[in-house]
């Protein structure tokens, strides 16, 4: 083989060489970018799992703290006859809400509120001066839905211990009301959160291990 041809399959080796450095550079480019990226989604999924993570357990929190702080049983006046609601909005009249350095009484609304981008958990009432005060619970939630677990009575029997059934709405005079159901569902979630928050009686640990069950046989009536 003459100098010339060997010089030139040299410099062919040296092009494939370099071809193949590119080729591997590029690739591992690649590798690093969709590595760099997947990283980047996973912090930002972790974020936003937080996020709703605190959010529902702000509303959570603010809601055991209303019906905590609601005026207590008055004979002769409904029990709990300071809560209504339905499914979409919870009204409770309450002795103030520390949470949120409120001492006064007032008329809380829980609610989920509608815009174009969002949609978020607002609590709102109106102060001492007559001024509606709002303050948000959570963000981006796609779906607020209340149900109430009230415990019928016979006044000749005295209390029960029938089986209570979850309604989408509470009214005074409706009968004690025994618990609450709070589902919170985050963007396109496929599933809600789910809270019962128990109120007047102790519930059974199969409740609130299944709070999606049309009703609870209530401990200590009967």
């Amino acid at each position: 083989m003459s100098v010339s041809h060997r010089k030139i399959n040299e410099a062919g080796f040296a092009v494939v060489d370099l071809l193949v450095a590119i080729a591997v550079a590029g690739l591992a480019g690649s590798i690093l970018v969709g590595l760099v990226t997947f990283v980047e989604r996973s912090r930002a999924e972790t974020t936003r799992r937080d996020r709703e993570h605190e959010g529902a357990a702000i509303v959570e929190r603010v809601l055991r703290t209303l019906l905590d702080s609601a005026p207590p049983f008055v004979p002769g006046v409904p029990l709990r006859s300071a809560v209504a609601g339905d499914e979409q909005e919870l009204t409770v009249t309450s002795s103030g809400l520390p949470i949120i350095s409120l001492p006064q009484a007032a008329a809380f609304r829980l609610r989920r509120e509608a815009e174009r981008s969002r949609s978020d958990v607002v609590l709102t009432w109106v102060d001492d001066k007559g001024r509606e005060q709002r303050t948000l619970l959570a963000e981006g939630v796609s779906e607020l839905t209340l149900a109430y677990l009230p415990l019928e009575r016979d006044p000749s029997k005295g209390p029960t211990s029938r089986k209570a059934t979850w309604r989408s709405q509470w009214r005074a005079g409706d009968g004690p009301l025994t618990a609450l159901r709070l589902a919170l569902r985050f963007g396109a979630a496929s599933t809600p959160r789910v809270f019962v928050i128990p109120i007047e009686a102790d519930l059974p640990a199969a409740c609130l291990r299944n709070p999606r069950q049309t009703g609870c046989l209530l401990e200590g009536f009967g």
